[in-house]
């Protein structure tokens, strides 16, 4: 699913920001 994919990029910014 493509929306896992947006879930990890907002889950990594949110890690390491």
């Amino acid at each position: 699913m493509h929306h896992i994919k947006c879930f990890l990029i907002d889950l990594s910014a949110y890690i390491y920001s």
